[in-house]
């Protein structure tokens, strides 16, 4: 019994320092806790394996994963965001035949909550639980325009960027100068900057409080994203995420 209380104790731990930090290596939670580094590998790997934590390759930092971010978003706001949206994605992904998804930002990571598949032969697979850059994706970077020029610096203090292809936006000048667009036009866009083949659109979704708090996404092959779709594809995701804002105002007047 006392084993386990010590373990859970450690997890705690370890997602609190996940609070302050954006990544942590195995010796940073070895040190952290007082504990040897097989110990502090194997509560991150019981972290992982039910997406508390998230690695970065297999020897790479851990990062907040879905579920830690699903929950806080359920504290914080007061709703369960993913429960609230799914039926609107269900219609959204129906009436444009493509793959619409539920997209939250932890750090510099946006992470897909929730998705629900086209049923085209050739199709965006579903990717709920996976994640990418911000910077790489609709959903992320519509998130990111709503962060002020500070925050935004202080998420990417250096001017070269990761890149996951060739056409992954590669420095801070180039990203800062398309959220400006983002604001502009009200919504993202994404031409197979996250993966080969793969584009989509990503348009903000506000709580109750008028705060960022999720995006919707729709992603689509390349080939099926022109300019003419963008434009249907924005339209159709805006009137998405009105429908989800209004949900979130119901759920939360009801909950007590």
């Amino acid at each position: 019994m006392r084993n386990s209380l010590t373990s859970v104790a450690h997890a705690v731990r370890i997602l609190l320092l996940l609070r302050e930090r954006q990544a942590l290596r195995v010796s940073e939670v070895a040190d952290a806790l007082g504990v040897a580094r097989s110990t502090a590998h194997r509560l991150l790997g019981t972290l992982a394996e039910h997406g508390f934590v998230a690695q970065a390759g297999s020897r790479g930092a851990y990062r907040a994963g879905p579920q830690l971010v699903e929950v806080g978003l359920a504290a914080l706001r007061g709703v369960d965001v993913r429960r609230v949206a799914r039926p609107h994605l269900e219609a959204l992904s129906a009436e444009l035949r493509e793959t619409a998804s539920l997209i939250v930002v932890q750090g510099d990571q946006s992470w897909f909550l929730d998705s629900v598949e086209s049923m085209e032969p050739l199709r965006v697979t579903s990717r709920t639980g996976h994640s990418l850059p911000a910077h790489c994706t609709s959903g992320g970077k519509v998130l990111l325009a709503e962060l002020s020029f500070e925050s935004l610096r202080r998420l990417y203090p250096d001017e070269r960027l990761p890149t996951v292809t060739a056409r992954t936006i590669a420095s801070r000048r180039e990203l800062e100068a398309e959220l400006a667009e983002v604001r502009r036009l009200g919504y993202a866009t994404n031409f197979e900057g996250g993966q080969v083949g793969l584009s989509g659109v990503g348009v903000l979704i506000r709580d109750p409080e008028r705060r960022p708090v999720a995006a919707v996404a729709v992603s689509a092959p390349s080939s099926r994203l022109t300019d003419e779709h963008v434009a249907r594809f924005a339209r159709a995701a805006r009137e998405t995420a009105a429908r989800i804002e209004r949900a979130l105002r119901v759920e939360a007047a009801a909950t007590p």
